[in-house]
C-alpha cells in the first residue's frame, strides 16, 4: 500500500517554495561551498609557498611550525581573558545595582534552610533513639565475651 504522506523532495521542489529553494541553495554556497574552496586554496598556496621559497633546514621549517601553531592558541588566550575581565568588570557593575532588599532575602532563606534542618532533625531522632535501645538490648543479651 502506498503511502499518503509526499516524500520530502517534493515538499521542497522549487515550484512550490522558490524563495525558499534559492535561500537554501544560498546557504549551501557560502556556508559549505566556498569555505571549502578557500580553505584549500589557501592551504595549497601555503604549500607551494613552502616548497618554493628556500626555507632552509628542518630546524628552521620546525621553528616555524611552532610559530604558527601557537599564534591560534595564542589568539584564543587573549579572547577568554578579555571575555573574563569583562564579565568581572560586569559584575561589578551589575552588584551596585542590586537591591538591598536581597540581603533580607537571603536572611529569610537562612531561617528556613535552618527551620527545614530542624525538622529533619526532630523526624530522625525517634529512628535514633529505637536503634539505640535495639542495640543496647541485643548486647544484652548476646553471649559474646569481650576479651
Amino acid at each position: 500500500m502506498r503511502s499518503q504522506y509526499p516524500h520530502t523532495e517534493e515538499l521542497y521542489v522549487a515550484s512550490r517554495h522558490p524563495a525558499a529553494r534559492r535561500r537554501h541553495v544560498r546557504q549551501v554556497w557560502l556556508q559549505i561551498v566556498l569555505p571549502l574552496v578557500l580553505g584549500t586554496a589557501l592551504g595549497g598556496l601555503g604549500l607551494y609557498a613552502l616548497l618554493t621559497a628556500e626555507a632552509g633546514n628542518a630546524t628552521r621549517a620546525s621553528q616555524l611550525a611552532t610559530v604558527v601553531l601557537a599564534i591560534p592558541l595564542l589568539l584564543i588566550g587573549v579572547i577568554l581573558l578579555v571575555a573574563l575581565v569583562a564579565a568581572i568588570y560586569l559584575l561589578a557593575r551589575a552588584m551596585r545595582w542590586v537591591p538591598e532588599h536581597t540581603i533580607y532575602v537571603h536572611r529569610w532563606l537562612q531561617q528556613a534552610n535552618s527551620a527545614i534542618l530542624r525538622g529533619a532533625d526532630y523526624a530522625a531522632k525517634p529512628m535514633l533513639a529505637a536503634q539505640s535501645w535495639a542495640n543496647a538490648f541485643s548486647r544484652v543479651f548476646r553471649r559474646d565475651r569481650l576479651p
